[in-house]
This record gives C-alpha cells, structure tokens and sequence, in this order.
C-alpha cells in the first residue's frame, strides 16, 4: 500500500462511517461490517503515542516480553505498514546505447519494481 492509496482508503472509510458514503441502490454495511471498517480506519490511522528507548534490556515487567536494546515504539492500534517506493527510471533509448550496461540496469530496475508493485498489491 502506498501513501496515497493509504490516504484515499482513510478517506472512503471516513465516509462509510459517517454515513456520507451513499450509492444509489447500493450495499448497506451490516452493523459487523461497519465495526470491522472502524477497526481497519484505526490501523490505518494509528500514530506513535509513545516511544521507549532500552538500554541495557528490560526484564522488569512479568508480562513484558525482554526488549532488545534501542527504541521501540507504542501505538493505540497496529499500524498498517505503507511501502515509499521510488518512480520507474525513464529508460532512453539511442542507436549509441543500445549495449549499454546502465540501460540493462535501468530495465531490470524498472521490472524488479513492477514485481515490488504486483505482490503488494499495489496499482500500477
């Protein structure tokens, strides 16, 4: 998922939600539809509320699993991971570079994230 699909998602939920979201003929949600869509906006929008930095590992809590070293950060909902990916290389094709290295690469660059693209499901 993408920071724009991230956002378009939020955005069509906010309206399911509110009850904006209307089709003509179209679905209604259930009430267990509208929760599980509630639930999906929060991982959605789930923001960092606080951050702990471990030194020396943490074996005070009973019920706290032992934390590596570094920060780790708490959130009121699990986050939905969002992908940053790069823009394809425009590949420029010329009677003189036709052997080039740099444009296989450029080409290979370009496919690898096309796959990237396909198994997260995001749009091409």
């Amino acid at each position: 998922m993408t920071n724009e699909e991230r956002a378009g998602d939020i955005a069509w939920l906010k309206e399911v939600l509110d009850g904006s979201y209307k089709i003509y003929g179209g679905p209604e949600y259930s009430a267990h539809e509208l929760r599980m869509f509630a639930i999906t906006l929060a991982s959605l929008e789930a923001e960092v509320k606080a951050t702990l930095t471990i030194t020396g590992g943490i074996h005070e809590w009973e019920r706290l699993a032992v934390l590596p070293d570094g920060e780790h950060d708490f959130y009121t909902a699990p986050p939905v991971a969002c992908l940053e990916l790069p823009d394809e290389i425009e590949v420029e094709w010329t009677n003189e570079n036709m052997d080039d290295v740099s444009i296989a690469e450029q080409i290979g660059f370009n496919n690898c994230l096309t796959e990237v693209k396909r198994l997260n499901g995001v749009k091409p």
